[in-house]
């Protein structure tokens, strides 16, 4: 009868899928809340581009609210470019393990195969 393969590893692959999960989605949120101040620069530019402004104040206030929003721009760009690098990292992780218990079920098989044959053996030698 054969026996079951058991991968000791597995609680150890099974919390690298949850933390690869877990930055998918710390990416997600960065990157929807990138897209939100690329939309809003968008918008802040639009309503540059409209112009010509008789009142210098609003033309002002765009213009710093602009170079606000562009440096904003430039910290979530950094932050999802963190998380991009956070979720390679887990997927490495995760991937690892992966092949390590592929090639030791393949190892686990071939042994049992064999096992198996010499049983084979063992049985037609004694007809």
């Amino acid at each position: 009868m054969m026996s079951r393969f058991h991968f000791s590893l597995a609680p150890l692959l099974d919390r690298r899928v949850r933390v690869e999960e877990e930055r998918k989605q710390v990416l997600a949120r960065r990157q929807r809340a990138y897209d939100a101040v690329v939309r809003e620069l968008g918008q802040l530019g639009r309503q540059l581009a409209a112009g010509p402004y008789a009142d210098h104040a609003l033309l002002r206030f765009l213009s710093r609210a602009i170079e606000t929003q562009t440096g904003l721009v430039a910290q979530r760009r950094a932050a999802v470019e963190c998380a991009r690098h956070d979720l390679v990292a887990a997927s490495r992780a995760r991937r690892v393990l992966e092949k390590l218990q592929e090639r030791r079920r393949r190892a686990f098989d071939a042994a049992e195969s064999r096992l198996e044959e010499l049983e084979l053996e063992e049985a037609n030698a004694r007809r």
